[in-house]
């Protein structure tokens, strides 16, 4: 759980309701990336996810 709460720690550039529910829902498996230890790849996937909702294009 250690790298969700370093990921969440950064204050996000935008206010996205969306986003919000993800987080507040947790619909992300933490627990599988966690387990498989990728957290790099999840760095890539998070600022690709952030620039995709600034844009709107989800």
């Amino acid at each position: 759980m250690r790298e969700r709460f370093i990921l969440l720690k950064r204050k996000p550039r935008f206010n996205s309701s969306a986003f919000n529910k993800a987080m507040l829902y947790d619909t992300f498996n933490w627990y599988e990336v966690n387990d498989h230890d990728i957290t790099d790849n999840l760095g890539v996937d998070f600022s690709t996810l952030i620039k995709n909702l600034e844009k709107g294009d989800l």
